[in-house]
């Protein structure tokens, strides 16, 4: 399957994914605006905490859909919510209407776990091994692409639109995102384990019982919590507007730690990443893989760069014999 042509389904998907990023980002933009001219800073930050915490509660549970479902309809129902959600939080943004247009917000924008796992999942299904790379890849940088411009898409038609027609164009970017799913040919449906796909809460067990998926929840948790708070407590300005250059160092000081944990998040994914691949070389080579043995190896990957690849037989590690030279013909 090539990944250069547009029709390909990866990279409808990873467009897809791209587009209701970037329609979140422009309505929560446009929620921001409403509230800091309605009610205030505290708002703002009360506001973007239940927006970003429960689409992080939900996030287990929600990527479990995929699993269950077939994953191209799971992510076409929840663009679709998110887009019917949106439209209406326009005539509540238009009449001021700023507790049922937050609970509206809220509901809205935690689809994108649904709609973020599903995606992931699906890519490997999708292509080769030798194109996997450049799937996920391409996945990510859509991904990416839209968490960015989609604050600058919403601030930009603030200016010409007003808040209101900022939520209509999120809902209209979400609709693009399903539009580009809805005709995609055959089945995303995860191949089901023997003992069925699990329980709607095992993403939360996994959670609890793996120390680095804790770790990582834990520092984005103090990640959030800290732009929070500052959003509320730190005054950009006096009463009189003056810019005050003692708070602002302290946000840049914020910003600077906040880079530095988001580097340490993606450090700790990478880990993950890892983790997940190696888990999955033993489980293919028919061993039943054991949790602690791969830790194990991979710690000893990290700690020493020796790489070593799982025995097709047995899935014990073992090194990896460097190619043989060969002769000129």
């Amino acid at each position: 399957m090539s990944l250069s042509r547009f029709t390909s389904p990866v990279v409808r998907l990873a467009l897809s994914q791209g587009l209701a990023y970037a329609g979140r980002g422009a309505a929560l933009t446009a929620l921001i605006w409403v509230l800091y001219q309605e009610r205030g800073a505290w708002w703002v930050s009360a506001s973007m905490l239940a927006v970003f915490g429960v689409s992080t509660l939900v996030s287990p549970w929600a990527g479990h859909a995929g699993d269950r479902h077939d994953r191209r309809v799971v992510v076409l129902v929840s663009a679709l919510a998110a887009a019917a959600g949106f439209a209406v939080a326009a005539p509540l943004a238009a009449a001021g209407l700023v507790v049922p247009l937050v609970l509206v917000t809220v509901v809205a924008a935690s689809t994108q776990g649904a709609l973020a796992a599903a995606v992931q999942g699906a890519v490997p299904a999708l292509v080769g091994e030798d194109e996997l790379a450049r799937a996920n890849s391409l996945a990510g940088a859509c991904k990416s692409a839209g968490f960015m411009l989609g604050p600058g898409v919403g601030g930009a038609l603030l200016a010409l639109t007003g808040a209101p027609g900022v939520f209509v164009a999120g809902a209209a970017l979400l609709l693009g995102s399903a539009l580009l799913v809805a005709r995609l040919p055959g089945s995303f449906r995860a191949v089901q384990p023997e003992d069925g796909p699990g329980g709607s809460l095992d993403g939360y067990r996994r959670l609890m019982a793996d120390p680095w998926l804790r770790l990582l929840t834990i520092a984005w948790t103090l990640v959030m919590a800290g732009v929070a708070l500052a959003l509320r407590f730190v005054p950009y300005s006096d009463d009189r507007g003056n810019f005050d250059p003692a708070w602002a160092a302290l946000m840049a000081a914020i910003l600077i730690f906040a880079v530095a944990a988001s580097f340490y998040v993606i450090y700790v994914l990478e880990i993950l990443k890892l983790r997940r691949f190696r888990f999955r070389q033993v489980a293919a080579s028919g061993a039943p893989p054991v949790l602690d043995a791969v830790d194990r190896e991979v710690e000893h990957e990290l700690e020493t760069g020796e790489f070593r690849a799982p025995n097709p037989e047995t899935g014990e590690f073992g090194a990896v014999d460097p190619p043989s030279p060969t002769k000129p013909s």
